[in-house]
């Protein structure tokens, strides 16, 4: 579906206020998704700025996500030291390269290529 031609994806970066009720006491949130009781509540959200808009529409947009210094045949493991050194990209991304290379090679943008100690080598098609 990605890569149909009359469908463009269009990714936001955003700043987004959350408004917070402090309480007197620790308490649980509304749908009790806290691990931990805080002393305080969520109210809201408000869109505060957007800072960036990125147009996917085809396959070399897609591609663009990926590092430039790729080796040509990489793994996950490759993927996540490239992007955690990457300033400009959250630390926590590189924890998702395994679902990052697996929706590119559903998309025929990359492909499988061996299978070695137990890591899938990729290249790009």
């Amino acid at each position: 579906m990605l890569l149909k031609p009359e469908f463009t994806l269009e990714v936001l970066k955003t700043n987004i206020i959350e408004e917070r009720i402090q309480t007197e006491k620790e308490v649980q949130s509304k749908n009790k998704q806290r691990r931990f009781k805080k002393n305080w509540n969520k109210t809201n959200k408000r869109l505060e700025d957007i800072l960036e808009t990125k147009t996917f529409k085809n396959k070399d947009d897609y591609l663009a996500l990926l590092p430039e210094n790729l080796p040509q045949e990489f793994c996950a493991k490759d993927l996540a030291v490239i992007l955690k050194k990457q300033k400009n990209i959250p630390a926590r991304i590189y924890k998702n390269t395994n679902l990052i290379l697996w929706v590119l090679v559903r998309m025929n943008v990359i492909t499988q290529t061996k299978i070695f100690k137990r890591s899938r080598y990729y290249k790009i098609s």
